[in-house]
């Protein structure tokens, strides 16, 4: 970010800059989704696949609710999916580049919650609750990852 836009970034208030920050995660969160469910679709454990989807559905119950937010703190939520996912070689290598996504995901929802829980209490709330389930799609990504072979290449 370049110094007019550290600027104009300040000079817009607290809560537009909040407002920009959510809406990083909430894109974050549309393409992490978008990513899973392509996963999803090429893994070789038909198990998996199941555990996978409702991974995905999570992701996109999150971002739905961030949307939500985002429509009662700036009115609109930008529906732009964020970028390209991520892929991987094999089922072993997508799963860790998940896991991964998830993990600096929830990073992510802990920094904006302690850097706005003051000014922004309700919403840190509704953070919180979602960073646990960021947690909670790591732990399952993490059993995931234990019952999948790393050698098996695609």
């Amino acid at each position: 970010m370049g110094m007019l836009a550290r600027i104009r970034d300040y000079a817009a208030g607290p809560k537009a800059r909040f407002a920009r920050e959510l809406g990083a995660i909430y894109r974050e969160e549309l393409r992490l989704g978008r990513q899973l469910r392509l996963h999803a679709e090429r893994v070789p454990y038909p198990a998996h696949a199941g555990d996978l989807g409702r991974v995905a559905e999570r992701g996109d119950a999150r971002a739905a609710e961030l949307a939500a937010v985002l429509r009662a703190l700036i009115g609109e939520a930008n529906p732009w999916e964020g970028g390209e996912p991520r892929a991987g070689r094999s089922h072993w290598e997508r799963l860790t580049t998940d896991l991964a996504d998830v993990d600096g995901l929830r990073r992510r929802y802990r920094d904006l919650i302690t850097h706005w829980h003051a000014a922004q209490p309700e919403t840190a709330a509704i953070l919180e609750r979602l960073a646990g389930d960021a947690g909670s799609t790591a732990a399952v990504l993490r059993a995931l990852i234990a019952r999948s072979d790393p050698h098996a290449i695609d």
